[in-house]
């Protein structure tokens, strides 16, 4: 869950989250791409910490999902451990 946005400068933004698999605080540090104008972060990378992502993709895989599957319609599933 986001908490909050910080830029930290002309190219990057800092992301204030909360996981919402184990409620942990943490942050994410992504660059601004050229051409746009503001940095773009996933909606699975603002719903769960590293740790949680792992989990998310090794659960994705062993259900069969692919690849190419919008994952972000799953992260309810995952996150109320149907995954």
């Amino acid at each position: 869950m986001l908490t909050q946005t910080i830029s930290l400068d002309n190219k990057k933004v800092k992301f204030k989250l909360i996981c919402e698999k184990s409620g942990k605080k943490f942050d994410r540090i992504k660059k601004i791409k050229p051409g746009k104008e503001k940095a773009e972060i996933s909606n699975t990378e603002i719903a769960f910490c590293d740790e949680e992502i792992d989990k998310f993709k090794e659960g994705m895989r062993n259900k069969g999902y692919l690849k190419t599957d919008c994952w972000c319609k799953h992260i309810e599933e995952f996150k109320n451990g149907l995954v």
